[in-house]
């Protein structure tokens, strides 16, 4: 899991050889473990960053295993995750006839299980396959799709975020009353004592 950890920092830093390199040592140790969820991940991980490369061919090899390996485990999450994947490396490729039928499985799961922010690129993807396919109605409408639940997912976010701060806010308010009314108890204790000494 260190590996898989280190290699997608390596991949944010745009570090793609060594991410790729620590996929790989992540991926060689999952599959002697059978940990075959893990594995298929890191299949992905490797697709990803040989696609972010342009490495298009390759990347394509890593998807298509992802693809049948997670059809073979029957786990929804890492099928729609391979298919989305697919879908969008064909439309690189330019084949929307193949990407069609992988993005529309992507988009059918995550419909299905709510997978939100899985579909805003799945969307996307769909308003430019049936560009490419000269469809403007289906198209606009997924365009349309896309920026709504785009739309929609920033707005909850914000919402979520201002909710937070609020929460944040209330709490520290909170505990600078109870440290007001301490320090208000400890002087009253103090000029107690103080007078019954003087007394």
């Amino acid at each position: 899991v260190s590996l898989e950890g280190v290699g997608q920092i390596k991949e944010t830093e745009r570090k793609y050889d060594t991410a790729i390199l620590l996929f790989k040592q992540a991926e060689k140790i999952f599959e002697a473990d059978q940990s075959y969820s893990e594995y298929n991940t890191c299949l992905l991980s490797i697709g990803r960053v040989l696609k972010a490369q342009f490495k298009n061919k390759e990347a394509l090899e890593y998807y298509l295993k992802a693809y049948q390996i997670s059809n073979e485990l029957g786990d929804s999450s890492l099928i729609s995750g391979a298919a989305s994947n697919l879908g969008s490396l064909y439309i690189r490729l330019g084949k929307p006839e193949i990407a069609i039928s992988y993005s529309q499985q992507a988009k059918e799961i995550c419909e299905m299980f709510g997978y939100r922010r899985d579909l805003i690129s799945i969307y996307k993807d769909l308003a430019i396959i049936y560009t490419y396919k000269r469809n403007a109605d289906s198209s606009e409408y997924y365009w349309n799709k896309h920026e709504g639940l785009a739309d929609s997912l920033y707005t909850s976010e914000q919402a979520e975020k201002a909710m937070e701060y609020e929460t944040k806010f209330q709490t520290e308010k909170k505990e600078k009353q109870l440290a007001e009314q301490e320090l208000e108890l400890s002087k009253r204790n103090i000029l107690i004592i103080s007078l019954s000494s003087v007394i």
